[in-house]
């Protein structure tokens, strides 16, 4: 494994080959912020059918945006239901991904870019600013100096 970027983190000499600091935090947040959205997206589904939950929903149905749409508690628990389930599995995507940046690995870094806007719009069901991390740790990936070390 690459030492993390001391220094100026700059391409000259030998550089290249160090890993900067940004990339390293950003992988590593990528990996933990991703392992904590699966762990809600499990629980969001886990607590779908409590009485809580349903409370909450029947609320937010009988105010007036959504009260004259038609829209029911069980298709509400059906669409948060699948949010979770893609959430779930995109968080569990970019966990795995995120651990391959810290190997260079350019394939991971476009498919994390792909991921992320589908993990965002899922993660508005459960956690949306631990989703909204992750998202900006993807786009850090995007800026110098992670963009320079990534193209060699």
């Amino acid at each position: 494994m690459d030492a993390p970027g001391g220094g100026s983190g700059g391409a000259a000499g030998g550089g290249a080959a160090t890993r900067p600091r940004q990339v390293t935090a950003a992988a590593w947040f990528i990996v933990l912020g991703s392992g904590l959205l699966v762990i809600g997206a499990f629980e969001t589904i886990a607590h779908l059918r409590s009485l809580e939950t349903r409370a909450s929903i029947e609320q937010v149905l009988a105010d007036p945006p959504f009260s004259d749409s038609g829209i029911g508690l069980e298709s509400v628990r059906a669409a948060m239901h699948a949010a979770a389930m893609v959430l779930g599995g995109c968080a569990t995507a970019t966990a795995i991904l995120g651990y391959q940046l810290l190997r260079r690995d350019r394939t991971a870094r476009i498919a994390l870019t792909v991921l992320a806007v589908p993990l965002v719009v899922a993660g508005l069901v459960t956690d949306p600013f631990l989703t909204a991390m992750v998202a900006v740790a993807i786009a850090m990936l995007w800026v110098h100096p992670a963009r320079d070390w990534f193209s060699g």
